[in-house]
């Protein structure tokens, strides 16, 4: 019952929203996002009381009878723990930051895999009825060329005609595998062109006004930033290494000794040049890539959007359908049938038909990208369909 059951779940329709939600559940690239989350979020947790914990020794003499006992806790006088603190608390808020961008980008990654599959089946589609044409046009010519209708040149054009459009159709089914074993992938299942909606712009919602927030990339850069800076704080006083407070207690013979203790590591040869110079450098590239990170989401916003307005008002004055397509196929093998059409005119007007369709397949698909293009670049929660962050 549970082979069967998987069964029926893998041969389900599969819409746009329930291959986000497959790929969100299950992608490599979030599940590392979220594991550099927690990792920081652990980090921060660690640096929240003191860094360093205490220290107990112990010694029986056994000969003698003598007891030693101590006890010490290292503690920072400099800042060290609060600025350590402060940068694994930034750098937790950048891993959220960049596991929120990570979300985005494989929603919009598997819904342009969805768009790219719906657009190669239905291309696949249009080779098979394309095939289909030309052999039945061949076997009418070779009806014709027995008759003593038609000369052997029109056969000779009809066959070469059908292994033409053979060639493009097993490209076409080529193209479409590949396509389904994207998107596959992505989602975790089989998936074939009879599961997908037959609109490429089902995969892609209508993009609504920007929110004007700061883009989370661009936000896990700047939070990368505030923990660089907060690590040179944090090397800059650890140059000045921990006090250790504690508190012994001795007793040999009938003696007792006991008290408080206070060590210090004299910072004369090292002062932590090499950590200071690192945490710097490191800054300076932080620094350099939220500068990248801010020029790029700036840009993306604005191609994205001329983009999409171009395709929108591009698809806008085209009047052109499927349904033109077909009546326009049906007319040639009216055409054809009723001897209007010679074999010349009919291959010429049928791979003029096919093309057009192509077209306005392919148009559509690149308008649901642009959209998709968009939604990503604006961080619009539509992408996620209806997943939340």
């Amino acid at each position: 019952m549970l082979l069967l059951l998987f069964g029926v779940a893998f041969a389900a329709p599969l819409s746009p929203d329930d291959a986000v939600a497959a790929a969100l559940a299950s992608n490599p690239e979030i599940a590392r996002a979220d594991a550099e989350f927690i990792a920081a979020k652990g980090a921060s947790r660690q640096s929240t009381l003191l860094r360093e914990n205490p220290e107990i020794g112990g010694a029986y003499g056994v000969v003698g009878g003598r007891i030693d006992a101590s006890v010490a806790q290292p503690l920072s006088v400099s800042g060290e723990g609060l600025a350590d603190h402060k940068s694994q608390q930034a750098r937790a808020a950048a891993a959220a930051a960049a596991a929120e961008r990570a979300r985005l980008e494989v929603a919009a990654e598997t819904r342009l895999a969805y768009v790219g599959a719906v657009v190669a089946h239905q291309e696949a589609t249009l080779a098979a009825q394309a095939f289909d044409l030309a052999t039945r046009q061949l076997t009418a010519t070779e009806a014709r060329v027995r008759a003593g209708e038609a000369a052997d040149l029109d056969l000779r054009l009809a066959r070469l005609d059908q292994a033409k459009v053979a060639g493009e159709l097993l490209a076409a089914h080529s193209t479409e595998a590949e396509a389904l074993a994207t998107l596959s992938a992505l989602v975790h299942r089989p998936v074939t062109g009879e599961d997908l909606a037959t609109d490429p712009l089902a995969a892609a919602p209508e993009p609504r006004p920007p929110s004007g927030e700061e883009r989370s990339d661009v936000r896990a850069a700047r939070l990368a930033v505030d923990a660089a800076d907060a690590a040179v704080a944090r090397e800059r006083a650890a140059a000045l290494p921990p006090v250790t407070l504690g508190a012994f207690y001795e007793a040999e013979g009938g003696s007792v000794a006991a008290g408080p203790s206070l060590g210090v590591t004299l910072p004369l040869w090292h002062q932590n040049q090499t950590g200071v110079a690192e945490a710097r450098g490191e800054a300076g590239v932080a620094r350099a890539e939220l500068g990248a990170a801010t020029a790029r989401a700036e840009a993306e916003k604005r191609t994205a959007d001329d983009a999409h307005a171009s395709a929108v008002t591009t698809m806008a004055a085209v009047p052109a359908t499927s349904d033109d397509a077909a009546a326009a196929l049906v007319s040639i093998e009216s055409g054809v049938s009723s001897g209007e059409l010679d074999l010349v005119t009919t291959i010429l007007l049928r791979d003029e038909v096919i093309a057009g369709q192509e077209g306005l397949i392919d148009a559509r698909g690149q308008l649901a990208n642009s959209r998709i293009n968009l939604l990503l670049a604006t961080e619009d929660e539509a992408l996620l369909g209806g997943v939340s962050r």
